[in-house]
């Protein structure tokens, strides 16, 4: 599995104004290799994205994923840069077919 990224910032300032400043960190990871592959969760510092069937809203962090089409998901983080995440790939079914350390 091949793991690029980019961290991406965003401030919340408005003409003189900052009612709020925050960070995305943005993961993008190429799971091309595994065409059956319909889901992914991730995990980092012991928080983990919401797994398939779970709402995002049952989860504390703002963790979340998103694929695209070309064979890449892009891992969102909340205001975290965590030196290890775990992968997992699932299946229509739900099944884990992939699972890895990056």
């Amino acid at each position: 599995m091949l793991l690029g990224g980019a961290v991406a910032g965003t401030s919340g300032c408005v003409l003189n104004a900052c009612p709020a400043i925050a960070y995305i960190s943005t993961v993008v990871v190429d799971v091309s290799a595994f065409p059956a592959a319909t889901d992914l969760q991730f995990c980092a510092d012991e928080q983990c994205s919401p797994a398939p069937g779970e709402e995002e809203s049952q989860h504390a962090n703002l963790f979340s994923a998103s694929p695209a089409d070309d064979g890449t998901w892009s891992l969102f983080f909340d205001m975290s840069t965590p030196d290890v995440v775990d992968i997992r790939l699932f299946d229509a079914p739900g099944a884990v077919i992939h699972e890895s350390e990056e």
